[in-house]
């Protein structure tokens, strides 16, 4: 009888929400319509009103019922007004931006997992809308502002210091006036979780394209808060702030040798203190032994041996292709405690560097190469192709990133099983659904659609199946068939 009571009132307080947003909505129309406020104003007008509103809650509501099915509704209807590019005073935009559309996805899962911890929850979401809608005025409407590019949408320097600076000063405030665990921060552990919660965040920020940083602010926000209470109270501070520095000197010496281009030396720098900050050198070690020998093989082949490659060193598609899977995996052992989470994180380490070496070694081959499925023989370079020596190049590398990880020799067999299936998996896809095009200027095939300056001709594949895309499915790959044979093969 009481659920019904709450439910009831949770529903009213529903349709208050809806039609709070509605009315502001409604007034960023009538003010870019019929007073000419640009859309930039109108959009952060929304986006500061609706996080403000939304920030509240855990108090506004006893369940997280009624706010998942708000963010479902929302989601669905900001994607329809996207697509049909109505309402022109929060989606008009030289290139489509897809911001209100992440914006209720990531309040959703916030409110999934984080309603629980209304401390985590609200300051997340105060982020989003307070230092991410100062970022944008302070690049924005602030003179001198220099420009920098990342990855693809443009930055300012002004932005990115206003983005540090206060979200900085948020967690600051949230810790002293929100923060209702019996956890008493000293002012040396408050200037870390301040410091450490404002770098993920602005890190975050840096990496988005179209709007998506109304999801990975929030969403990282979350993780990072955990993770700085986690970091306290195991009490490794000062290792986390050595790896700080010592990382940031390796991903930008990567960037200057070229094994790293500059958004994807952001992006490793992102995962690597996410993994390191979630179980030290348990996480750190496969990846990095991943990275490492990788690049190194890739430098030697093309260096050594003249081998022309499509990319020679990796951006940020390619550094999330191939750590994504493995950093959710970690997240998710971060807070389920579950050591299969791990051992599927392994799988997923091993299955990309099996198909690195692979392909890197399998490049070294004077033969020609089969493709994967008929065994015929295929031009060199082309997508789903096999040779010998890249068959034994992918099975040391399906071992080489476990064997410092696990003394189980089962266990060992079993994720070097899963991560070399999942290489001739990648190279089943290359040869079957990985797009091909033609350039229609010069004849020449490739893989990513553009030649010559100008865009080519599809004639093989799906179009979003690129070679980024199988990197992405070989890592879920490899994590998928460890759980299947851990199933059936139990430890």
């Amino acid at each position: 009888m009481n659920y019904d009571f709450f439910l009831s009132k949770d529903i009213f307080s529903g349709l208050y929400i809806l039609l709070i947003v509605s009315f502001f909505i409604f007034l960023s129309e009538i003010l870019f319509n019929y007073f000419s406020v640009k859309s930039f104003i109108t959009r952060k007008f929304l986006h500061f009103s609706t996080g403000i509103l939304l920030v509240f809650s855990p108090y506004i509501f006893n369940t997280n019922l009624i706010p998942i099915i708000l963010s479902i509704l929302f989601t669905i209807i900001n994607f329809i007004l996207i697509e049909f590019n109505l309402f022109k005073s929060i989606h008009f935009s030289k290139n489509k931006n897809y911001g209100t559309f992440f914006y209720p996805i990531s309040y959703f899962i916030l409110c999934v997992f984080w309603w629980d911890k209304p401390f985590v929850f609200q300051l997340s979401l105060a982020i989003l809308t307070i230092s991410d809608t100062s970022a944008s005025l302070a690049g924005n409407i602030l003179p001198n502002s220099k420009k920098f590019t990342i990855w693809k949408d443009k930055k300012t320097i002004n932005g990115t210091i206003a983005m540090a600076v206060t979200s900085f000063i948020l967690v600051c405030l949230g810790q002293l006036f929100l923060n209702d665990s019996n956890q008493q921060l000293i002012i040396s552990n408050l200037l870390f979780f301040s410091f450490f919660v404002s770098l993920i965040s602005t890190f975050s920020e840096l990496i988005s394209i179209k709007g998506s940083d109304n999801f990975s602010i929030p969403i990282f926000s979350a993780i990072s808060i955990d993770l700085a209470h986690k970091i306290i109270l195991e009490n490794y501070i000062f290792e986390t702030l050595i790896w700080f520095f010592t990382l940031g000197l390796f991903c930008y010496f990567f960037s200057k040798i070229q094994i790293l281009k500059k958004d994807g030396a952001v992006g490793a720098f992102l995962i690597g203190i996410i993994l390191f900050s979630i179980g030290k050198w348990k996480f750190l070690i496969p990846i990095s032994i991943f990275f490492l020998t990788s690049s190194f093989l890739s430098k030697i082949s093309s260096k050594l041996f003249n081998i022309k490659k499509k990319e020679s060193n990796r951006d940020l598609k390619q550094v999330l292709c191939n750590g994504i899977i493995p950093l959710l995996l970690s997240v998710i052992w971060l807070y389920t405690s579950m050591e299969l989470f791990f051992y599927s994180f392994l799988a997923s380490i091993s299955a990309v560097n099996s198909d690195t070496w692979a392909t890197e070694i399998g490049s070294l081959s004077k033969k020609q190469p089969v493709n994967s499925i008929n065994f015929k023989k295929i031009n060199k370079g082309e997508s789903g192709g096999i040779t010998l020596m890249g068959t034994i190049g992918g099975i040391f590398g399906s071992i080489v990133t476990t064997i410092l990880s696990t003394n189980n020799a089962y266990l060992l067999i079993l994720i070097s099983i899963s991560g070399f299936l999942s290489c001739y998996f990648d190279s089943v896809l290359g040869s079957t659904l990985q797009a091909k095009y033609i350039c229609k200027n010069c004849g020449k095939t490739n893989e990513i659609g553009f030649h010559c300056n100008q865009n080519s001709e599809l004639i093989y594949g799906v179009k979003f199946f690129t070679n980024n895309f199988v990197n992405l499915l070989c890592s879920a790959f490899g994590a998928i068939v460890l759980i299947i044979i851990l199933y059936f093969l139990p430890l």
